[in-house]
C-alpha cells in the first residue's frame, strides 16, 4: 500500500484520510469533484463490505455538500479494475470463472441469466472521457459508461476467435452459480440497474476503446 501511495504522490496527487473532516478540507474551493470508493476485501461477509463502502460514499457526499460554488459532482461506481482475476482465478475456481473443459478440448462458460442481455464492458483508461462528458451535459444523469455492450454469447464468440479455442455459453441459475461461490456472488453477476442511461443518450460523441481491440 505504501508503494501505491508513493506512486500517486509522484504524480502530484495529494493523499488524505477518508473521514468527513479531512474530506471537507480537501474539496474546498473545487469546481468539479470526481469521486469513487473501493470495495473492501478486508471482510469475508459482503454485507460488511457493503456497509463500509456505503459509509465511505456518505463521507464524500457530506464533504462535497459543504463546497460553495461547486459546479459538478460526479460519482463513479466503477470497480477497482485490474488483471488480478487472470492471475489468481485458480484460487476462486468455478466461482470466479464457471467454465468447463470438455474431452474434445472445447470450453463452456456458465453464467446466470439468459445470455442475450447486453453487458457493458469498459477499458479503465476511458473513464476520464466519460467523466468529462458528464461535465458538459445537464446534471442528474446516471450514466452506464462502456466501450462495447456485448452479450455473454457474443463475448464467448469473440474470446473464441481471439484465442482460437472453441467455446460456448450455457445459462445457469443464480442458485447454481452460488453453489460454486456461496455468499451472493450469483446475485452480483445477475442484478442490473434499470435507471441508467447510455453514452449515446448524452447527445455527445465519446471516444472509447472497443473491447475486441
Amino acid at each position: 500500500m505504501a508503494k501505491l501511495f508513493q506512486a500517486l504522490v509522484a504524480k502530484g496527487i495529494k493523499i488524505v484520510p477518508g473521514d468527513v473532516v479531512s474530506l471537507k478540507a480537501a474539496v474546498q474551493g473545487a469546481d468539479v469533484v470526481f469521486a469513487t470508493t473501493a470495495f473492501s476485501d478486508a471482510f469475508t461477509l459482503r454485507e460488511w463490505c457493503y456497509e463500509l463502502e456505503v459509509q465511505q460514499g456518505k463521507n464524500i457526499a457530506d464533504a462535497v455538500a459543504t463546497v460553495e460554488g461547486l459546479e459538478v459532482f460526479i460519482w463513479s461506481g466503477l470497480s477497482d479494475a485490474g488483471l488480478g482475476l487472470f492471475v489468481t482465478y485458480w484460487k476462486w475456481g468455478q466461482g470466479a470463472v464457471p467454465r468447463e473443459k470438455r474431452p474434445d478440448n472445447t470450453l463452456v462458460l456458465r453464467i446466470p441469466g439468459k445470455g442475450n442481455m447486453l453487458i457493458p464492458l469498459l477499458v479503465p483508461s476511458n473513464a476520464g472521457a466519460f467523466a468529462k462528458a458528464l461535465t458538459l451535459v445537464s446534471p442528474g444523469k446516471n450514466l452506464l459508461a462502456f466501450g462495447d455492450p456485448l452479450t455473454w454469447e457474443e463475448y464467448v464468440g469473440m474470446w473464441s476467435r481471439v484465442t482460437g479455442v472453441k467455446a460456448s455459453f450455457e445459462r445457469k441459475t443464480v442458485e447454481e452459480h452460488d453453489s460454486f461461490a456461496p455468499g451472493g456472488y450469483g446475485e452480483d453477476i445477475l442484478e442490473m440497474d434499470g435507471s441508467v442511461v447510455f453514452p449515446k443518450d448524452l447527445g455527445l460523441e465519446v471516444e472509447a476503446t472497443r473491447i475486441e481491440d
